[in-house]
């Protein structure tokens, strides 16, 4: 796979015009999308979404709160469908999401130290405080990364539905 980078760096769309808010993310909010033509643009690109499935790494969450930055490891899927991505977490990382749920996803991919390729993702967190969900996401999170269904059980499902994203192979 090779990124769209061309002069200008590395494939990005990031509030394109002309846009439109028929979608909405889990709290309602209008999400924005590239109209070209009569087809709505993706946020994630193929080759994005591609990477973003392709193994079980590390996601390091960015959140923010009263001008304090916190960043954290997360554990993630990617669902292609809706371009949400779902983690489930606790502590510091959920009550700043709850404070304000506007975060920050990097992921990337390295061999013998050297970068691969990334994906830097920016939206909208909601916290899902249904038990189901959160047991059934728990569930395929944990199957990702080969632990078990139970583990972290204190943990909460938080739905992030993308605003924007930044990928580039190297």
């Amino acid at each position: 796979m090779s990124a769209d980078s061309g002069p200008r760096g590395p494939e990005s769309v990031a509030n394109p015009v002309p846009v439109r808010t028929d979608r909405h993310d889990s709290a309602g909010t209008p999400l924005l999308s590239a109209l070209v033509g009569e087809r709505i643009v993706s946020t994630v690109s193929t080759e994005a979404a591609e990477l973003l499935e392709s193994e079980p790494l590390m996601a390091h969450l960015g959140t923010c709160v009263d001008e304090r930055p916190h960043v954290a490891p997360v554990w993630y899927t990617y669902d292609e469908s809706d371009e949400t991505v779902e983690i489930v977490t606790s502590g510091k990382k959920l009550a700043n999401i709850r404070e304000n749920p506007q975060v920050a996803l990097s992921i990337q991919a390295d061999e013998g130290g050297q970068t691969q390729w990334m994906v830097s993702l920016l939206g909208t967190a909601t916290v899902v405080e249904d038990e189901e969900a959160n047991e059934d996401a728990r569930r395929r999170i944990h199957a990702k990364y080969d632990a078990p269904a139970d583990a972290y059980a204190d943990n909460t499902l938080v739905r992030i539905d993308v605003g924007s994203a930044t990928a580039q192979t190297y």
